[in-house]
């Protein structure tokens, strides 16, 4: 399983635990002063990582994230 947890400064979308075939995904709007950015720290098989899951400085604009395991 795979253990998740996203985030951005406004949003906190809690742990979630993926099984295989699982997705998680958020809607959510752009901020208007250009600085949306959401990450996640998830950790699988004892070893833990962060990335950016959307930074709207370097995306298009985007209304879904959708991840799926």
């Amino acid at each position: 399983d795979l253990s998740l947890h996203c985030q951005s400064k406004q949003d906190d979308l809690g742990a979630q635990t993926l099984k295989p075939k699982d997705s998680f995904g958020w809607p959510f709007d752009d901020r208007w002063v250009g600085n949306t950015l959401f990450w996640c720290d998830f950790s699988l098989d004892g070893k833990s990582f962060q990335f950016h899951a959307y930074d709207q400085k370097k995306s298009s604009n985007y209304e879904q994230i959708e991840w799926y395991l």
